[in-house]
């Protein structure tokens, strides 16, 4: 909710692995993504829960895997980045 926005260009949200950050400006609009993102934690809640009632757990793990690899490619980019930046003089 405090954010310094990293001089204007917010890092969190390019490098949140479930691409799930985004900067609002309006007080509404963040109540609508607030609304937004509730509705979708039910529905993939609900998802989830058919999942494991049915036993079909193979879409939950090939989406476990998938999220697993946007965090190793976020933490990649973080590394490079890290590396591409100039080292601060003491």
């Amino acid at each position: 909710m405090a954010c310094d926005l990293c001089g204007g260009e917010p890092k969190c949200i390019d490098f949140c692995p479930e691409e799930a950050l985004s900067l609002v400006a309006e007080n509404i609009d963040s109540q609508k993504m607030w609304l937004s993102s509730i509705e979708k934690l039910f529905q993939e809640a609900g998802r989830l829960m058919e999942s494991i009632k049915s036993r079909t757990l193979e879409n939950v793990f090939a989406e476990a895997d998938k999220r697993a690899k946007r965090l190793e490619e976020k933490l990649e980019a973080l590394s490079k980045r890290e590396l591409e930046l100039p080292v601060a003089s003491q």
